[in-house]
């Protein structure tokens, strides 16, 4: 039965005929097999309908990814029996002998149940020989319709008993090789078969045993042949079935056959040089248990199968079911299996969402009955899957206290409370760290980051396959983004103990490889996929905040962001503002921007700017407001709106600056629309400020608080000199040198004002060149006396003090009254004065004044210490009465105008 249709010479069919219609015409592309050798296919067990079953199979042509979009399209044209060009098919048949993997075995879908023979010309063929099929048909069908009598025909029992066809079943018997195969030129010559259809011309003997069904494929430059063989189509020899197939010499072949109990086709390859046995030793089977999860327009194919899958309680389709897969031991010839994923939300095409490889051969030590796991999680998600697969500190941070190791914590921090990516993304949570992390070692090592190697296939991987590598093994775990974060710490040029910080962040887009055609035929950008952005900051405080304005760069999140906590500075001293910004939409990133700011009252004047709350470690006020800025959430619209009423709120006016763009090294961006702004501004007085930015709709983007901090308590020395004119005295003839060192100590209630104590030491020499008169003494005209009185000051004080920092300097007025304990020394005054020397026995005297200072004084800020240049005003011995002659020498009224210098080092709280 089966010889005789075989034998029969196959009518070509019309260029519109579907294979399961076989119709006579003149095209030369494909022979549509005869109505006697056309079976219906079986029903399937799902209940879905032969043309359902059909266009399935067909849509896996979406996943051959050696093809381009529009031979895939062509592919699935023909398997579904649409005319193509028959030229274009030869190329696409080509292509696929010349594939990988399973790719090949997609030729069966040409022929499949229908039992029919598909081949295709090149054009540059003629036309005459298009026209029937190639003379490796015509030899295989004088094999078919010879084999049918070789179990049973007396005159081919020579041929059965022969030793060489018993070793061959002895072998099948022990699944080994044999040494020698029955079936060559001598076999086919026995069979009558010409020497010119056998010469360049190789026999395959494939064991059939637990096939259904096999499909031969095989070409060359001019022509290719699809060729599909039921079980009646095959010879038993005992107990063993084997197909007999006659292929050209040094062409590549592609055996693809439907194995019972196994889903996915077996698969063969190889280009043949000589008479070869094919399956005589079985493939392993090894079990695959597959634990996917997809959405719901996704499809599962294995090796071009589907994989049935069933919609889970989440809304999306979920396939957990073992798979047996054909698997080898290693050095086996087999090819590995491919697992791909299409997403089709139509008829038309279908996207690779994701394609792996499961490999062929296994390691694995017996039982192989065990189920390997595959997982594999594409479930659409309402965030980006975000993993941070490692976080470093460079060498250069040893000696600084910035650490690496919360780093990570910070980032998950960061999206579970900032409003601009709490919705978007979350840090997952990874069941295989170390594969990701492992993948992506590989991957640094084979692109070479910075060493100056070569990139490619010559250094035994090229960088797209190591990119490849580590995205579908993160996109298996369900996982959109990779990143790793390293702590840098560079030493400033003028002094290498003092680092300026950055972070630095790559990123893979895993979503976006799978989302921009990683599976095309063209390589792979690596600048489109992978993202480094780095952020510098000056104080290690500063990280969290810094970290804020890296991500948004990262992600390309619109946004404008301090790179600041609350701040503390000296009012004196600059604020360095940095302001990190991303510009999305069109918008041309400005050279400048706008920055807005406030004085908080000293006093609080009503509920919503006052300054209750403290600050924990330093007791110090603060605005309520300032709390809420100081934590992660600030950026939230209720936040802003709070910090927009409270500054319409504040007394005063508001005063603006602008922040210029950045051009340094660390703050530049990989992106076009990231820029960092910067400018140092001094606020005009002591307090708290409030810093907001605002965009160009009037909304604020962000805000911080500045706390301008005076110093709370000074310490001072100052010295005085004055004397000659500047002592001024009733007394005549006295001349006067004095001069003073004192020590002093305010502390600050207010900016303004202050209280505090100041003493010391002082001497006053004083002469009087026309000695004393006769009445006060016996002589009537004394010599010239000296004396000296030596002084311990001690007295509170108040000042008063400029800190308006428009201009550098400052201006100060201190009144002091003090008590003066002084040591009189006589020594140089005459004995006989004895009411000039008070009726004192000795030449040393003990006298007590109180005085009164006013200083005057012009300072300005070197570095740490305060130079302070005064005009004193003072009234000595207030309480002693002014004489216009020196009567006693304890007797010390005077006006003092002197000048002073004085050095203070204030410490700031």
């Amino acid at each position: 039965m089966l010889s005789s249709a075989l034998a029969a010479a196959l009518a070509l069919g019309s260029p519109h005929a579907r294979a399961a219609a076989p119709a006579k015409g003149a095209s030369g592309a494909e022979a549509p097999a005869t109505p006697a050798d056309s079976a219906p296919a079986p029903a399937p067990a799902d209940g879905a309908t032969p043309a359902s079953r059909g266009a399935s199979r067909c849509d896996a042509a979406w996943s051959v990814e050696r093809l381009d979009e529009d031979e895939r399209s062509l592919l699935r044209r023909a398997c579904l029996g649409e005319h193509v060009d028959p030229a274009e098919m030869h190329k696409v048949h080509r292509r696929l002998l010349g594939g990988d993997g399973w790719h090949a075995g997609t030729l069966a879908w040409l022929v499949g149940p229908q039992r029919v023979r598909r081949w295709s010309w090149d054009r540059k063929v003629p036309e005459e020989r298009r026209t029937r099929p190639p003379a490796i048909d015509e030899l295989q069908r004088k094999i078919d319709s010879k084999l049918g009598d070789l179990a049973s025909a007396p005159e081919y029992r020579s041929i059965r008993e022969s030793p060489a066809v018993e070793a061959l079943l002895e072998a099948a018997t022990a699944d080994e090789e044999p040494e020698d195969l029955p079936f060559d030129s001598d076999f086919l010559r026995r069979l009558g078969i010409a020497d010119a259809m056998i010469e360049g011309n190789r026999l395959l003997t494939i064991r059939s045993d637990g096939l259904d069904s096999l499909v031969v494929a095989f070409g060359d430059a001019r022509s290719t042949l699809v060729r599909y063989f039921g079980r009646d189509d095959m010879v038993i020899l005992g107990k063993h079935r084997f197909a007999l197939v006659a292929v050209p010499e040094g062409t590549p072949v592609t055996l693809v056959g439907s194995h019972r109990g196994q889903e996915v086709p077996l698969l063969w390859r190889s280009v043949v040089g000589r008479n070869q046995a094919v399956w005589m030793v079985p493939v392993h089977q090894s079990c695959v248990s597959l634990n996917v999860r997809m959405g719901v327009d996704d499809r599962l194919f294995v090796d071009g199968t589907e994989v049935p899958a069933l919609v889970d309680a989440r809304g999306g389709r979920a396939v957990d079911q073992p798979m047996i897969l054909s698997r080898d031991l290693p050095f086996a010839v087999v090819p590995d299996h491919e697992l791909a994923v299409l997403t089709c939300e139509g008829d038309d095409a279908c996207a690779i969402r994701y394609l792996s490889r499961i490999p062929a051969t296994t390691d694995r030590p017996e039982p192989r009955h065990l189920c390997e796991p595959f997982r594999l999680d594409l479930r659409p998600r309402e965030r980006q899957q975000v993993a941070i697969v490692r976080t470093a500190r460079s060498e250069s941070c040893r000696a600084s206290p910035l650490w690496s190791d919360d780093v990570g914590d910070r980032v998950r921090t960061f999206f579970a409370t900032d409003p601009h990516h709490r919705a978007r993304r979350e840090v997952a949570d990874v069941y295989a760290y170390a594969e990701i992390a492992g993948a992506l070692a590989s991957l640094e090592r084979e692109i070479n980051r910075g060493d100056g190697k070569a990139i490619g296939p010559d250094r035994g991987i090229d960088s797209s396959e190591a990119l490849g590598t580590v995205a579908k093994e993160a996109w298996r775990q369900g996982l959109d983004i990779l990143m790793t974060l390293e702590v840098q710490c560079i030493p400033r040029p003028n002094n290498p103990e003092e680092h300026t910080y950055a972070i630095s962040a790559t990123m893979i887009g895993v979503d976006e490889i799978f989302g921009r055609g990683y599976y095309g035929n063209q390589g792979l950008d690596l600048q489109r996929f992978i993202h480094t952005e780095t952020i510098a900051f000056d104080e290690p405080s500063l990280q969290e905040a810094s970290l804020a304005a890296l991500l948004d760069r990262l992600f390309q999140v619109p946004s404008s962001r301090f790179i600041h906590d609350r701040m503390a500075t000296f009012y004196r001293d600059p604020l360095h503002l940095r302001v990190g910004s991303y510009f999305g939409g069109d918008n041309k990133v400005p050279e400048t921007l706008p920055i807005v700011y406030k004085r908080f009252p000293l006093r609080r004047r009503r509920a919503d700017v006052g300054v209750e709350g403290r600050l924990a470690i330093r007791e110090e006020r603060r605005p309520p407001i300032c709390d809420q800025l100081a934590r992660s959430e600030r950026v939230d619209r209720q936040t802003m709106s709070a910090i927009k009423e409270t500054l319409e709120r504040l007394p005063g006016r508001s005063r603006t600056s602008s922040l210029s763009r950045s051009l340094a090294g660390a703050d530049r961006s990989t992106s076009p629309r990231g820029a960092i702004h910067r400018r140092d501004i001094v606020v005009t007085w002591p307090g708290w400020y409030l810093v907001v930015r605002e965009d160009e709709s009037g909304e604020i983007a962000d805000a911080i608080c500045v706390d301008a901090r005076y110093r709370r308590s000074e310490l001072w020395g100052e010295v005085m000199i004055s004397g000659g004119p500047l002592f001024m005295t009733y007394a005549e003839e006295l001349s006067t040198l004095m001069g003073r060192a004192r020590v002093g100590y305010v502390r600050y209630l207010f900016p303004g004002l202050g209280v505090g104590v100041r003493g010391g030491y002082g001497l006053a020499d004083h002469s009087l060149s026309t000695g004393v008169t006769s009445w006060q003494d016996l002589d009537t005209l004394s010599p010239a006396i000296r004396w000296q009185r030596h002084s311990l000051m001690l007295g509170p004080l108040i000042e008063a003090r400029t800190r308006w920092t428009a201009v550098p300097f400052e201006l100060r007025a201190r009144i002091s009254p003090f008590l003066d304990l002084g040591l009189i020394s006589l020594a140089q005054v005459p004995s006989s004065l004895k009411d000039f020397r008070g009726k004192a026995t000795s030449n040393l005297i003990i006298d007590v004044d109180v005085g009164v200072d006013l200083d005057l004084i012009f300072g300005y800020s070197v570095g740490r210490v305060e130079l302070q240049h005064g005009l004193l005003l003072g009234v000595m011995a207030i309480d002693d009465a002014p004489y216009r002659t020196a009567v006693t020498a304890s007797e010390g009224f005077a006006g003092v105008f002197g000048f002073t210098f004085g050095v203070g080092a204030g410490r700031s709280r």
